[in-house]
């Protein structure tokens, strides 16, 4: 992924003004308060999110935005009926496709996230102004909803 960043990175002529790096997201090897933005696209369910939103906000300068996508719970998932069908739709999906990326997507079920959590652990991690900007409705009653927040660094 670096190599075909900095490909593009030179194509554009903005490989002088751009630092890569490939780090962990609960990890990250930048000063505090070294960015005005941060982006974070269909990642966070694989990851330790709490850490994750905590170093991010760590990176982030006081008043820069994080702008964040990613999948979340539907209401329904928490329900007792809801938990169940999840269960049982997950081993079938581990059943039929046995690979690393199905185990990959199965084991990150369970970070995924209602809308009301996400605001909860977006403003737990110290970000304010936290707002929903837009959601994409799921192609299917089972599948996840696209989610994408704004949120400041206070």
């Amino acid at each position: 992924m670096l190599k075909a960043a900095q490909s593009t990175l030179a194509q554009d002529g903005t490989a002088q003004q751009t630092r890569l790096a490939c780090a962990s997201a609960t990890c990250l090897p930048f000063p505090s308060g070294s960015f005005s933005v941060i982006t974070c696209a269909l990642a966070t369910h694989h990851m330790d999110v709490a850490a994750a939103l905590a170093e991010m906000r760590r990176v982030l300068r006081s008043g820069g935005h994080l702008l964040l996508l990613d999948v979340g719970a539907l209401p329904v998932w928490r329900t007792a009926v809801g938990r169940a069908a999840i269960h049982w739709a997950l081993l079938l999906y581990g059943w039929a496709h046995r690979s690393n990326r199905a185990k990959a997507e199965a084991g990150a079920v369970p970070n995924l996230r209602t809308t009301e959590e996400w605001q909860s652990l977006l403003r737990n991690s110290g970000f304010v102004h936290v707002e929903l900007v837009h959601t994409w409705a799921p192609r299917r009653m089972w599948y996840p909803q696209a989610l994408l927040y704004r949120a400041a660094a206070a």
